[in-house]
């Protein structure tokens, strides 16, 4: 299932934290921003 997040609560280095319901630890996100698309 896609979800779609608008809000990063923190980033520290390389790491982004998002909160989200129903997701598991280690599920691989796409972080897209204007300057292009990264897998986190």
């Amino acid at each position: 299932m896609r979800r779609v997040y608008k809000k990063i609560e923190q980033i520290v280095g390389n790491v982004v934290t998002v909160i989200a319901d129903e997701v598991s630890y280690g599920e691989l996100a796409t972080i897209t921003t204007p300057e292009g698309s990264s897998l986190a």
